[in-house]
């Protein structure tokens, strides 16, 4: 199937999810609102707009799981390889580096801490940096891609910038593209510079895509 269609049914089903939520919480609330009057009424309804609320985080993770999820394509690789294949993103000569915070947890950003490179970031104007944390499951041969995104402000010094406060922590679905054309070795092996745009998509499209190709399934989770 082709990958935008994919990806445009995969906005699909998110937004009916959301509207399909919306709806069952309507039906619910009608009767009370039609039958119901006076202090009753108040409190029926302040009840389930307290539910509403509360359920709608679980329910939005939820769907976001089932429906933001990949399956790679051939023989799943090792889960060792498939590390190690990330991890070679660090013996490239390009703006990304590869941190490892477990066994089973590399983060993956612009290496905004290297003396070579902050500088052009900060001539670039980069006001955020982008944190891909990709989370492994080996025993159903699964990752899971959480999106994180700080601010960043630049200033003269020995590290020349200074981290801020976490702005977003979940999805980000822009420009997403599967294909043989993007990979870790086809987009940071070469190290242009000029080829940078410092973008998300930037790093989550050739992880990303070396992990399906590798035969690893692949879901976005928010946390």
């Amino acid at each position: 199937m082709d990958t935008d269609l994919r990806l445009g049914q995969k906005f699909l089903l998110s937004t009916a999810a959301i509207l399909g939520y919306m709806a069952v919480w309507a039906l619910i609330l009608l009767p009370p609102a039609l039958l119901l009057s006076g202090d009753a009424q108040v409190i029926v309804l302040a009840v389930c707009g307290a539910l509403i609320f509360l359920l709608y985080l679980p329910w939005f993770f939820w769907s976001t799981n089932h429906i933001w999820q990949f399956k790679g394509s051939g023989q799943p690789i090792s889960f060792e390889n498939l590390k190690k294949e990330i991890l070679a993103i660090n013996t490239f000569d390009s703006a990304v580096m590869v941190t490892e915070k477990n066994p089973r947890h590399l983060v993956v950003t612009w290496k905004y801490v290297d003396a070579t490179w902050f500088e052009v970031f900060r001539k670039a104007g980069m006001t955020s940096t982008y944190f891909l944390h990709i989370k492994f499951n080996p025993e159903k041969n699964a990752v899971y891609l959480v999106d994180r995104t700080k601010t960043i402000k630049w200033h003269k010094g020995p590290l020349g910038f200074a981290k801020s406060f976490s702005l977003f922590s979940g999805i980000l679905m822009n420009k997403l593209a599967i294909g043989k054309a993007w990979g870790i070795r086809e987009n940071f092996s070469i190290g242009k510079l000029y080829d940078y745009k410092f973008s998300p998509e930037e790093i989550k499209n050739p992880v990303m895509n070396t992990i399906l190709r590798s035969g690893w399934n692949l879901r976005f989770a928010l946390v």
